[in-house]
């Protein structure tokens, strides 16, 4: 277990994204090699909503979305 102290919610998810971007591209992830994502949910679900759009950022053109389920 890692132990991230952020000044802020924006730089937690930031570092939470660059961090699962890395995870994903070490993974190599294809169409026999799936990726899976799981996030969880609970009463802030805008927490996970937010981090989902920013990974998407960071991967948009690197990857198909396709091998990565979540």
């Amino acid at each position: 277990m890692r132990l991230v102290i952020t000044k802020d919610y924006n730089e937690m998810a930031e570092w939470s994204a660059r961090y699962i971007r890395k995870r994903i591209n070490d993974f190599n992830p294809g169409p026999d090699r799936l990726f899976v994502l799981g996030l969880p949910t609970g009463k802030r679900r805008s927490t996970e909503l937010s981090l989902q759009r920013r990974i998407e950022q960071l991967v948009q053109g690197a990857h198909r979305w396709e091998p990565i389920e979540n």
